[in-house]
């Protein structure tokens, strides 16, 4: 198998997920297609990163919260 295949199907296999303050899943998508949507709007990915800096959102990789830097 050669190493693109086997990105592809890592990026299968993973899942990412965009959770609101009460915890509600707002969108759950693959690995792969989160890569694709950056590149393809890179508006949201800046959308994204604004909802996460005024604690918005909550982003998990593979059920697990990701430790992102948060004061206070």
């Amino acid at each position: 198998m050669s190493t693109m295949s086997e990105l592809i199907q890592e990026g299968k296999l993973h899942r990412i997920t965009l959770k609101n303050r009460n915890g509600k899943t707002l969108i759950s998508i693959s690995l792969l297609w989160a890569v694709i949507l950056v590149i393809a709007a890179p508006q949201l990915l800046l959308v994204v990163l604004i909802s996460l800096a005024l604690d918005l959102v909550d982003i998990e990789y593979d059920g697990q919260e990701l430790g992102l830097a948060r004061e206070g």
